[in-house]
């Protein structure tokens, strides 16, 4: 039963995002080559400028060229929608008083799409909605800017006090509960270099005797490695 609901859930979320998709993509659809055909040679050109700015993700320039083709071309249906498209979308990043001519093209652009009579009902409540949108945002730039404005303070009041109480906390006295423990004084180690010549010690015959032994390995009073006393003998077990 749960397993159920929350399939549906994710249906019901995934259409939703699909449909936003399909709008968003609807927004920005290019003229087909039935529209370009009908523009003036000046609006083709900047059309093409308009569309080669907006590949390289430059809006400015795809707004302005977009917004003089869309001038020139007030019957081009979809050079209209998508010039109002980047219009919007570039008022809402600019500050009110930079904002205005950015949303008059956008509803001038909206208002030639809605006199094409051609168009199905669905099309037509969704240009209407955004061009309500785009009024309703141009009428509120101010208190826009002024909740941007506050939100930003605010962020930056509750980002200072953070830094502020991390500053002031003190720091716990050692041997206090949450106190780190001491880090034990470290013996200094004397590196051996197994490189360097071997210092002989007074008494010593060769480097690794023990003193009073004639060669290395031997017991005191025997001529040989492992031989008691003088002469021949069985080695030491």
């Amino acid at each position: 039963m749960l397993a159920g609901k929350a399939f549906m859930v994710v249906l019901t979320a995934a259409a939703m995002i699909f449909t936003a998709a399909t709008v968003h993509a609807e927004e920005f659809k290019l003229p087909d080559a039935q529209e370009v055909s009908t523009f003036s040679p000046d609006a083709m050109q900047f059309y093409m400028a308009g569309v080669n700015a907006l590949d390289r993700i430059d809006h400015l320039n795809g707004y302005i060229n977009l917004s003089k083709a869309a001038q020139l071309e007030p019957d081009a249906l979809r050079l209209n929608l998508i010039t109002a498209a980047v219009a919007l979308k570039m008022g809402r990043k600019k500050p009110a008083a930079e904002a205005q001519p950015y949303y008059d093209t956008a509803i001038v652009s909206y208002g030639n799409v809605l006199r094409h009579a051609e168009m199905s009902d669905s099309f037509i409540r969704d240009v209407q909605n955004r061009l309500r949108i785009a009024m309703e945002e141009q009428g509120q730039l101010v208190q826009r800017d002024n909740k941007r404005e506050a939100l930003g303070s605010a962020f930056v009041m509750a980002l200072n006090k953070e830094i502020a109480t991390v500053e002031e906390t003190p720091a716990p006295a050692e041997g206090a509960p949450g106190a780190a423990a001491p880090t034990p004084a470290l013996t200094p180690m004397i590196g051996v270099n197994p490189y360097a010549t071997p210092v002989i010690q007074p008494g010593m015959g060769q480097p690794g005797m023990i003193p009073g032994m004639g060669q290395p390995g031997m017991i005191p009073g025997m001529d040989q490695p492992g031989m008691p006393g003088p002469g021949q003998g069985a080695p030491l077990i």
